[in-house]
Parts: structure tokens; C-alpha cells; sequence
């Protein structure tokens, strides 16, 4: 047997949130509706179709999301997290968060290539709704051997599984497997996006995001 350690890996931390414990049929509703009344994106980065509220909360013709319940589950999650990162620091460590958008989304919307920096230490994405065919978040691998691998080492490339994170490194993007009410946090600094959506889903896919920023 061997043992496995990741050097210079980008790690995701992933937990599931008990929908019960918040209002998330409301939140859900009150999404759909402002769905239904158009394309609401003020970002050129992003499809003309993607629907999501970053920087347009204080438009009027949508309906302001109520996360006071959400915010509490968050709470804990958070808190926990935090407490569960290896850290140089025995006092306390408080956890400054912020809820910054959703995003709702169907066939042909993605999202364009981003990360979190420079304000923030972990992003956050909560998957709110999504059905089995819609995808989780895109990462790229910013390491600059990771455009050359496919060419350099052909055998290792076509033989590793691409589905086993530990074989992310091989190429040059790697899409996380997620479900819906599942819950993601990682570094700032990972550059992901939204492949484009192919089909067509009864349900929307909705997601929230978050930053989250350490303080001693």
C-alpha cells in the first residue's frame, strides 16, 4: 500500500446541506420568478442568457432574495470549516462571509472563466437545484505543464482515469461531481466556470456564491 499526498493541489471541500434546515422551497420560488421575468446580467464575461443578481441587487423589477435562514445554516458550516483548516494560529478565527449572487440557468448559459481574488481567501458554491445531467463547476489547472501533458507523456495521458481528482493534475480542466443541496469551498485563487449548458432541464440550475474571508 501506498500513501497519497497531493503537493501544490488546489483542495475543494465539499459538505451537504439538510434543505429542512432552512426556508429553501421560498428561496427556490422566489428565484423561478425572477427567472420568469428575463435575462438579468450586467457583466460581459457571462451569456447573454445567464440569469444571476451579482451587482444588480438593488434592481427593483426582481425580487430581493430572503437568506436570513440560509445565512444561519452558513453560519455553522462555515464556523466549522475554519475550524477544520491545518493553521499556524491557537487563538480565534472568526470567518467574515458574504452571499454575493445566484446564478439560474438552462440550456446554452455558462459562465465565463473567473476566481475570487484579490479581497477574499475561499469562494463558496452552493447548489441550490440541479438534475443529474446538469454539470458541477469547471477548475482550471493553472499549472503551465498542463496544456503540454497530452503531448509530452501520450500514455499516461490517455490511459488515467479522468473522472479520480488525483489525476486532475494530467489535465487542462477537471469538472468537480456534484449534486444538488451539495456544498463547495475553495481557494480564492482557482480559476472555474460554467461549461455550457447542452440540454434542456424541467428544473433550473441554481447556485449560490459566497466569499469568505479569514480574521484574527
Amino acid at each position: 500500500m501506498f500513501q497519497t499526498d497531493i503537493l501544490f493541489g488546489i483542495p475543494i471541500y465539499k459538505t451537504k446541506i439538510d434543505p429542512s434546515l432552512y426556508d429553501k422551497e421560498n428561496i427556490v420560488s422566489t428565484i423561478k420568478k425572477n427567472y420568469n421575468i428575463g435575462p438579468r446580467n450586467r457583466h460581459s464575461n457571462y451569456s447573454t442568457d445567464m440569469h444571476m443578481s451579482f451587482d444588480d441587487e438593488k434592481n427593483n423589477q426582481f425580487e430581493k432574495i430572503d437568506y436570513k435562514k440560509l445565512k444561519k445554516v452558513y453560519d455553522n458550516i462555515f464556523n466549522n470549516f475554519v475550524k477544520s483548516l491545518e493553521l499556524n494560529h491557537k487563538g480565534n478565527i472568526h470567518c467574515n462571509y458574504v452571499i454575493l449572487n445566484y446564478t439560474a440557468s438552462n440550456k446554452n448559459d455558462y459562465m465565463g472563466e473567473h476566481n475570487h481574488l484579490p479581497d477574499d481567501d475561499f469562494a463558496c458554491v452552493h447548489y441550490l437545484q440541479m438534475d443529474k445531467n446538469q454539470v458541477g463547476t469547471t477548475f482550471t489547472n493553472t499549472h503551465v505543464f498542463s496544456k503540454y501533458l497530452e503531448y509530452m507523456l501520450p500514455n499516461i495521458y490517455k490511459l488515467s482515469n479522468r473522472k479520480e481528482k488525483i489525476n486532475s493534475y494530467i489535465y487542462p480542466r477537471y469538472t468537480l461531481d456534484v449534486e444538488e443541496d451539495d456544498l463547495i469551498i475553495f481557494p480564492s485563487v482557482a480559476n472555474h466556470l460554467i461549461k455550457k449548458l447542452d440540454n434542456i432541464s424541467n428544473k433550473l440550475r441554481i447556485t449560490i456564491a459566497t466569499n469568505l474571508k479569514l480574521e484574527i
